[in-house]
């Protein structure tokens, strides 16, 4: 579904963008429009942001690397920095710091020394991953730390990201800390918000299991969008060896079926809330140029 949604933002608005050319010339509300569509045009087609949230050592990391199928960063980096790490497609490998106010620089010894002084704000790493066509993923350092000033800078990763993940760890799921932390975020990430239990295979037996999904429903999944119990590891490993021996019902044990099926969903809502917007948007221009002219 993502595919068809995606070519047609692209060509409605290349469309009108070419209807625009021989008025604009004459025209400054043609004009403004024509630029308008040139700067949404690349915000528009870029993938849905996903951004994983939770306590520390809930598993966010291993998640991010099953969600792609590589090695987004090792964790010492999060445990050295503690900031978060945003990981897009891109042919070659990349690494920038962003500074303060947006301000990007390529990552080398004055900016490394920026990271490990607190004045970065994230590292963004381009990775040849073809999962990472379909979405961006900003991994953040554990919340709860106690530092307002850290946790403050997770949290606005919030701001940038279309889609949220909150991992929670099966044994210890869905503490009273992640209830309050989570309700602080904006509703408009709830509806994309999807609950992922971490750790499933360290619950003791199936009856385990069970309960914790019948609570996490019971008081947790209502402020989500979807929810999945996941066993990250296996999920990394599932994908990196589809010819894995059983793999078929591994994967459905793992949680990994399930995983990609809420992603996918979750994705596929960002693509079609883009293009209402668009159209609402290109209605209200066209009206606008009317009663000027």
């Amino acid at each position: 579904m993502s595919n068809g949604l995606i070519r047609e933002i692209a060509e409605e608005l290349l469309a009108t963008r070419q209807r625009l050319e021989p008025i604009a010339i004459t025209s400054a509300p043609a004009r403004s429009l024509s630029r308008l569509i040139g700067r949404l045009l690349p915000r528009l087609l870029r993938p849905p942001r996903i951004v994983l949230l939770g306590e520390f050592n809930s598993g966010k990391t291993t998640l991010a690397n099953a969600l792609i199928g590589a090695d987004v960063l090792p964790t010492s980096i999060h445990a050295n920095t503690r900031i978060p790490i945003h990981v897009y497609h891109s042919p070659e490998p990349m690494i920038s710091v962003e500074l303060r106010h947006g301000i990007l620089k390529p990552l080398d010894g004055k900016a490394l020394s920026d990271v490990l002084s607190g004045r970065a704000r994230m590292l963004h790493v381009g990775l040849a991953a073809q999962r990472l066509k379909l979405f961006e993923l900003i991994d953040t350092p554990g919340l709860g730390s106690g530092d307002i000033r850290l946790d403050k800078v997770n949290l606005d990763c919030c701001l940038q990201a279309n889609i949220a993940i909150w991992c929670t760890t099966s044994t210890q799921a869905w503490k009273a800390t992640e209830a309050k932390t989570w309700a602080s975020i904006s509703n408009r990430l709830h509806r994309n918000g999807l609950l992922i239990a971490t750790l499933a295979d360290a619950l003791n037996s199936d009856r385990d299991r069970m309960r914790v999904e019948e609570r996490l429903r019971n008081e947790a999944a209502p402020s989500f969008g979807g929810m999945a119990m996941v066993t990250a590891a296996d999920v990394d490993e599932l994908r990196r060896n589809p010819d894995a021996a059983d793999h078929a019902e591994r994967w459905i044990k793992s949680g990994g079926e399930k995983l990609d099926a809420e992603v996918a969903r979750l994705v596929d809502q960002v693509w079609s809330d883009r293009r209402t917007s668009m159209k609402r948007l290109l209605s209200r221009a066209a009206t606008r140029m009317t009663n000027a002219s």
